[in-house]
């Protein structure tokens, strides 16, 4: 059985290039472990959003993406902070 920090190196690595032993190793390895799928998931999402930025970004995209950051930023932090009194 691999261990976590086998199954997320192979993750974050070239699957492909791996054998289909140490392919269907980390296939049981992830139907088991939670953590080990989320970790997964996680990498798949960054992956679609790279993909997703534009090539080359343009002054106004920069800005725009930095205000969007920043707004969420702003949404999280009211999120997390306890209620006035």
């Amino acid at each position: 059985m691999l261990s976590c920090n086998e199954v997320s190196r192979a993750i974050a690595g070239d699957l492909r290039r791996e054998s289909w032993r140490r392919r269907m190793a980390v296939r049981l390895h992830l139907l088991m472990c939670d953590q080990c799928r989320r970790f997964a998931a996680e990498l798949t999402a960054i992956n679609r959003a790279v993909r997703a930025l534009p090539a080359q970004p343009t002054e106004s995209t920069v800005a725009e993406q930095s205000e969007r950051v920043l707004r969420r930023l702003h949404t999280n932090r009211d999120l997390t902070r306890p209620p006035d009194r």
